[in-house]
């Protein structure tokens, strides 16, 4: 999953606690951060009573922590510019965390109730809206038109299994389509008599579908690699894909439901602090064109987070952790564009002292070129805006290394180095 905006002023404020001399891209982090949330803020305010999937609880809710992050970036930049010395970086990271994580366990709250399905879920408020006889507004209408892709969803998480398990899944699920068919049919005319109950039967139909998945895959996962029978599916559909027995949609498909049955299995504050959904996000976006060591690194991080997870969410132990070598990365193997590989193998032989400063010195001036190249683009493009803050961090972390280096900077450079890629991915394909 991307870091935000909020994330990077966190890592930023971070990076100072621990001694780095990169003020300036804290300001202008908190800077673009803060104009972020002043419009995320309007934005909601108009829009939020017409949604049918935002009660005036979870509105209220949702405003607060708003405006508390708005009005805490703001003090910080009038801080940052105001004050002649180091500002107390531990103090505004602890100011910044409360409001961050009441908003991110609201929203998951939001996606996990009542079923393991995010789409229904949604759907599901929108169901409530229309039948308390409000007309169906243009979100309600386009999340219906998705309701096709949840059958392929469905189809690719059940291909996996015999032709008799496939009709009993298949069974579990036919009223949940059966309603959203008939639902689009009578969307713009009277309420049949039998809508009265077709939240509860979307509700059981679903429970029945996850209980019964759970038990035709239990026995075979009872003794996998985590505690969680669903990863360990996920890790098993993995092994297919490296093998060419399994497709990418198989694979993406239990990365979904997976993280959509620990919203709704799991609570919300455990959730958030952990990286499952983080990573089980990660899987989804794997494809065929990503080499076998970042295939290996994303799922050695599931393991990771599955056993914290686990921690976490109180299971007293894992069982038979898998060792085996497919889930362990190889040091330094990066996913990164030749230039930005090049800019870390530089770093790493003059941490490690194999090189000199000399070496490392044209390779930031390059970089500091690019960043030069990539100013003078329009403005208001959200796209180069994230590239440019990214390299920009990028060159700030390297001219620390060149004076001091040090490993903690190494890893630094390290993930500043992985956004770049993602970054820069998003620019050349918008």
């Amino acid at each position: 999953m991307r870091k935000t905006w909020i994330d990077r002023v966190l890592s930023h404020l971070s990076r100072l606690q621990a001694g780095s001399t990169n003020l300036q891209g804290l300001v202008e982090s908190v800077a673009t951060t803060r104009d972020g949330f002043r419009q995320q803020l309007e934005t909601f305010r108009a829009s939020w009573p017409d949604n049918p999937e935002v009660s005036q609880s979870e509105a209220s809710h949702i405003e607060r922590s708003l405006v508390d992050l708005g009005d805490i970036l703001s003090a910080l930049d009038q801080a940052l510019r105001e004050s002649s010395r180091p500002l107390n970086w531990s103090a505004w990271i602890e100011r910044i965390r409360p409001p961050l994580e009441s908003l991110r366990q609201q929203r998951l709250k939001m996606q996990s109730w009542p079923t393991s399905n995010e789409i229904v879920n949604r759907l599901l408020r929108h169901l409530d809206y229309w039948r308390a006889g409000h007309p169906a507004g243009a979100m309600t209408r386009q999340l219906l038109d998705q309701t096709p892709l949840l059958e392929d969803h469905w189809d690719a998480l059940i291909a996996r299994f015999d032709i008799a398990q496939q009709e009993e899944l298949w069974s579990s699920l036919d009223p949940v389509l059966r309603i959203f068919e008939q639902w689009r049919i009578n969307l713009d005319v009277s309420l049949p008599a039998e809508s009265a109950r077709w939240s509860e039967e979307i509700v059981d139909s679903l429970k029945q579908f996850d209980q019964l998945l759970v038990r035709l895959v239990e026995p075979e996962l009872a003794s996998g690699p985590t505690a969680f029978p669903v990863i360990n599916l996920l890790l098993s559909a993995s092994d297919q894909v490296l093998e060419g027995s399994a497709g990418w949609p198989q694979l993406h498909a239990l990365a979904q439901s997976a993280a959509q049955l620990f919203q709704l299995q799991v609570d919300a504050p455990t959730l958030a602090q952990s990286k499952m959904v983080e990573c089980l996000q990660e899987v989804e976006n794997l494809s065929a064109q990503d080499q076998v060591e970042r295939f290996r690194e994303v799922m050695a991080a599931l393991i990771r987070s599955s056993q914290e997870l686990a921690r976490l969410n109180g299971a007293e132990e894992l069982v038979n952790l898998k060792t085996s070598d497919a889930y362990q990365p190889e040091q330094n193997q990066l996913n990164l564009p030749p230039m930005l590989s090049s800019l870390y193998e530089l770093a790493a032989d003059y941490v490690d002292g194999r090189t000199s400063a000399e070496a490392l010195r044209p390779g930031i001036l390059q970089l500091q070129a690019v960043v030069n190249r990539f100013s003078v683009r329009p403005a208001g493009q959200a796209e180069v805006a994230l590239a440019l803050g990214d390299l920009t961090e990028t060159v700030a972390i390297l001219q620390d290394l060149e004076a001091s280096p040090s490993r903690s900077l190494l890893v630094e450079l390290e993930e500043v180095l992985q956004d770049c890629a993602e970054s820069l991915a998003s620019l050349q394909s918008s």
